[in-house]
């Protein structure tokens, strides 16, 4: 009966024990959630307070200014030569690779001259020919041809002379009785025979010297010039054999192989010459009355971003191109170091005119409604104050702020198009 008064004072005992746990456990439980409702409360408190609009602002500030238009275009080079073999053969050799740089006159490489030795010799073998008929035409031949006619002519005439004193003599006979008719007329028919001897050794003679020679001559001569024109084409064709560059510059395309034919394909190599880089551009007519040839040009190649270049306008358009109502713009690039390459996209400003001292903000941080120009600037109060401004000249990144805004005052260039007058801000960025 002990035992069983002592367990139970034990389980009593426990039991009270386990009630204080329990309290203990409430109590900080309670604590906690009491500690984090008031931190929702003090939290939402603040949000509730809190209701600026985030912003980003900048500074207004005196700066240089410079109003430009910016075009795109394509590097190109100043000269380029493309090489096409006038005839298609075999390549046998090749001189150069690309990049190479070359002189005028190089061989760049060889094809072979088999087709076409055998056509040299044939046009070499029929000069030669015509050179022969053409010193016989007004040669020794001629000259003995045109003795031998001289020769007899004079040997009719004196002839035709003797007869002719012959018969003036019979003829004063006959008329005194002393010769005989028949005799008479024996003697006036040589004498007419002698004449007509005479006459045609002189026509035989005349027309040799005024016609056959002269015509002779001029046929050798004729027939002289074909062969050689004939043996020149010929030579020249073999010469052609052999491709050299007809400008200094760089090997920029090589499409010839040994043993392939070049020529039948179209373009074997090129040649460039890129000391000085071209940029034709293509302009509005509102732009083009801005530019002469004393702009200022800056150029920049998307490949080469550090780098800004020089370049010199070398002429304007005079009129509209008909198809695309732009005008042609030429500018070069000094590429002494041959760091830009043809065919570089490159962006090109040409600048108008420069402003001191001007009030420049980004195009974006003033907004537009209709007419009117405005923008936000932040007050010592932290509020946006809506301010009517006037703008003036821009370059497409920057614009002039003419009237409206002063030096120092801090301009609202993010979040400005969510504001209205008035309204709290904070600055979540300089």
């Amino acid at each position: 009966m002990m035992n069983s008064k002592n367990d139970y004072k034990d389980k009593i005992q426990m039991s009270a024990k386990n009630k204080k746990i329990m309290t203990v456990i409430l109590a900080v439980i309670f604590i906690a959630f009491a500690v984090r409702i008031g931190i929702n409360m003090l939290s939402s408190k603040d949000e509730e307070v809190d209701n600026s609009i985030p912003v980003s602002v900048m500074t207004a500030e005196e700066t240089g200014f410079e109003e430009y238009i910016e075009i795109f275009g394509t590097a190109k080079p100043e000269r380029e030569s493309v090489i096409v073999p006038k005839i298609p053969a075999t390549v046998e050799k090749i001189n150069v690779k690309p990049g190479q740089s070359v002189k005028k006159g190089d061989v760049l490489f060889v094809m072979s001259t088999e087709d076409i030795d055998s056509q040299l010799k044939q046009a070499e073998a029929g000069y030669e020919i015509a050179e022969n008929n053409s010193r016989n035409a007004s040669g020794a031949a001629s000259e003995q041809q045109l003795q031998q006619l001289k020769a007899a002519m004079e040997s009719a005439r004196i002839n035709y002379e003797d007869a002719r004193v012959n018969y003036d003599r019979i003829k004063t006979l006959y008329e005194s009785g002393g010769v005989s008719k028949k005799d008479f007329e024996q003697i006036e028919n040589g004498l007419a025979l002698l004449k007509t001897q005479y006459e045609t050794a002189k026509k035989s003679h005349d027309l040799y010297v005024q016609e056959i020679k002269p015509i002779s001559s001029n046929i050798a001569q004729a027939q002289l010039k074909q062969a050689e024109a004939g043996y020149e084409s010929a030579k020249k064709q073999h010469d052609d054999m052999i491709v050299r560059a007809d400008i200094d510059g760089e090997i920029g395309v090589s499409k010839v192989e040994v043993g392939k034919i070049a020529g039948a394909q179209g373009i074997a190599m090129t040649v460039v010459d890129y000391r000085k880089i071209v940029l034709d551009l293509w302009v509005t007519e509102e732009n083009v009355a801005s530019i002469s040839e004393n702009s200022v040009c800056k150029v920049k190649f998307d490949v080469l971003p550090e780098r800004e270049f020089n370049a010199r306008i070398e002429g304007v358009g005079a009129s509209v191109d008909p198809a695309s109502g732009l005008y042609q713009v030429k500018l070069s690039v000094d590429n002494s170091s041959t760091l830009i390459k043809p065919g570089m996209y490159a962006s090109i400003k040409i600048f108008d005119k420069a402003i001191d001292n001007a009030i420049t903000l980004p195009i974006d941080t003033v907004i537009r409604d209709g007419e009117e120009s405005y923008v936000f600037v932040l007050g010592s109060d932290g509020k946006a104050s809506k301010r009517k401004v006037t703008s003036g000249a821009d370059n497409g990144e920057v614009l002039v702020i003419s009237t409206g805004l002063k030096v120092g005052e801090q301009v609202i260039f993010r979040g400005q198009d969510y504001l209205d007058d008035g309204d709290s801000v904070r600055v979540v960025t300089e």
